[in-house]
């Protein structure tokens, strides 16, 4: 339905929740993926969980038995092909990576994740083959590069608390308590989204609004990128749209919105986002304390909250003065001794 250069275009959305551990990137993949409980089971969107795979998982193998008959396995790639793959810890799998017997996942993973193909030569024969596999992933903040890689398949979805949001965070978790799930509701939803899968079917053409292109010039983001930002564009469109044969995609304020923010996530996720959490917590404190000059112990204590250690956050810190976004000073604090403290520009 929608082509580029005359070649069909995958409209997988493949998702990157960033958050630093325990800000709910678990919680948020099992709400969907759960096999009884989760919103999208039992719908034509069948979720999956994998938590390390190395590349022979991924790809599939041939090997040949005890009686010398050359055999193919498919791997997960072929048995989720229709289904949303959540991978807890992104991690994990990076640095299976780096091991040597699956020195190619990263490049099997991003071919598959981007055309859906799956191709793989040895020895013993070639197993070739299609995937329609979806992945989200969850990570901790780091860096990536989004150039190359499997970084520049994903859209991503960061979370970098303030002490505000930790509240009510907190003040969520503790509303859940002994709340029991409402089969009901969850089947009404589950059908809305059986009919809606109907509708989509029915798209026989999709036509862009010019002025889509002119926004992403105005926020520059990179030829690359506006292939995932034209998925969002989609998604929104169906959600809060009339879906018809013909189905224009419109950009409004709200789509404007969602491009702000995934283009500023991404540009956290280029620099490295551990650098937006000292950022907020200079802001947090600013807020709070009413005060300028944070003191800069303060911020490796919360730093080390989020399992940075102290030695990290002090090169975060001078990789931010470094860039010209924040200031340091020595001044007295309350008791008496001359401390680091660090500023806002």
């Amino acid at each position: 339905v929608v082509t580029s250069h005359g070649l069909p275009i995958d409209l997988r959305m493949h998702l990157f929740f960033v958050s630093q551990p325990g800000f709910s990137k678990t919680f948020s993949m099992r709400i969907f993926s759960n096999p009884v409980y989760g919103i999208f089971s039992r719908t034509d969107i069948n979720p999956a969980w994998e938590d390390r795979m190395t590349e022979a998982r991924f790809s599939g193998t041939i090997y040949q038995d005890q009686r010398g008959v050359v055999k193919q396995v498919y791997g997960a790639a072929y048995e989720y092909s229709n289904c949303i793959l959540c991978v807890d810890e992104f991690h994990a799998l990076a640095n299976t990576m780096t091991q040597q017997h699956s020195s190619t996942l990263e490049s099997a993973l991003c071919t598959a994740l981007d055309s859906g193909w799956v191709r793989k030569g040895l020895g013993r024969g070639k197993l070739e083959y299609q995937t329609s596999v979806t992945m989200w992933a969850g990570a901790q903040p780091m860096r990536y590069d989004l150039g190359q890689g499997t970084g520049r398949r994903f859209v991503f979805l960061e979370f970098i608390p303030s002490e505000d949001d930790e509240e009510v965070i907190r003040q969520a978790m503790r509303r859940g308590k002994n709340v029991k799930h409402d089969m009901m509701k969850l089947n009404s939803i589950r059908r809305d989204i059986r009919n809606l899968w109907t509708d989509i079917n029915k798209i026989d053409n999709v036509w862009f609004n010019p002025e889509i292109d002119r926004y992403y010039d105005r926020i520059k983001i990179m030829p690359y990128e506006e292939h995932l930002f034209n998925v969002i564009a989609i998604g929104y469109n169906i959600m809060h749209g009339d879906v018809k044969r013909d189905f224009e995609i419109n950009i409004d304020d709200e789509l404007k919105r969602l491009f702000d923010l995934e283009n500023e996530w991404r540009h956290d996720i280029k620099k490295g986002p551990e650098t937006s959490q000292i950022l907020q917590i200079i802001r947090d404190n600013m807020n709070k304390h009413n005060i300028k000059w944070v003191p800069k112990i303060d911020i490796q204590n919360r730093m080390a909250d989020f399992g940075v250690n102290f030695q990290k956050s002090n090169e975060l810190i001078f990789q931010l003065i470094r860039e010209g976004l924040v200031t340091k000073k020595v001044h007295p604090s309350h008791k008496g001794k001359r401390e680091e403290c660090v500023a806002l520009i």
